[in-house]
């Protein structure tokens, strides 16, 4: 009996080590690709993110979520006086069930030309409270129900956040992939998907599709 135990918990341990092995490798993998994606589109990689970027971002919401938070694989460059980097961030939460680790891939826009108020935009099924603006209402557009019953819209400043939602920026989000969320601040706007099975981390190969719809962004809030 005690040597059945003994083999069953080698195999639990083996079983371990295993997975283990194979995050890591999946990890590294990925990481490779990135760094040969950025060398392509003649952008800056590090590997193991930026301090002063998650500094800076400090100011939003998600990232003060949970804890060991980790912003690395950071793809980033600068186009129109606006840094545009894109970036996994990985941070953990406990709850009733254990711990629990969220990988997700987020864009970053930052610029002193980005004159804009603070909003959270999440899609309508999401339970998360982006930017914890309890008591806020959802501003919704009555000419665009697509984009009303898609997404939940909250800002202290609803006067100057339907100046800058207008219909091209409205239509903007109803055509992205589903479950985009965005937080904004004056100077930097970051936004990441979420589904309803839980957060994302975006395939290298999606990148650059993710910063064209970043630059696509960005010129819809300058132009305007």
């Amino acid at each position: 009996m005690e040597i059945a135990q003994l083999l069953l918990g080698l195999g639990v341990l083996a079983t371990f080590g295993v997975l283990v092995w194979l995050l890591r490798k999946l990890e590294k993998e990925r990481t490779v690709k990135i760094s040969q994606l950025a060398a392509g589109l003649g952008l800056e990689f590090h590997p193991l993110g930026d301090t002063a970027l998650q500094q800076r971002l400090g100011k939003l919401h998600l990232f003060n979520i949970g804890h060991s938070r980790e912003l690395i694989n950071l793809v980033t460059g600068e186009k129109d006086d606006c840094r545009i980097s894109i970036f996994d961030y990985h941070y953990s939460t406990f709850s009733g069930k254990g711990r629990s680790e969220t990988k997700l891939t987020v864009v970053a826009l930052e610029s002193p030309r980005l004159r804009i108020p603070a909003f959270t935009l999440r899609p309508e099924f999401s339970l998360d409270k982006i930017g914890g603006r309890i008591g806020l209402q959802d501003i919704d557009f009555e000419d665009n129900v697509s984009f009303s019953q898609g997404y939940v819209l909250k800002s202290s400043d609803e006067g100057e956040t339907r100046k800058l939602f207008n219909r091209a920026l409205q239509d903007f989000f109803v055509q992205q992939s589903p479950g985009c969320c965005v937080e904004a601040i004056d100077g930097t706007i970051v936004y990441y998907n979420i589904l309803r099975s839980g957060r994302i981390n975006r395939k290298p190969e999606d990148y650059p599709r993710l910063l064209d719809e970043a630059y696509r962004l960005l010129r819809l809030i300058l132009d305007r």
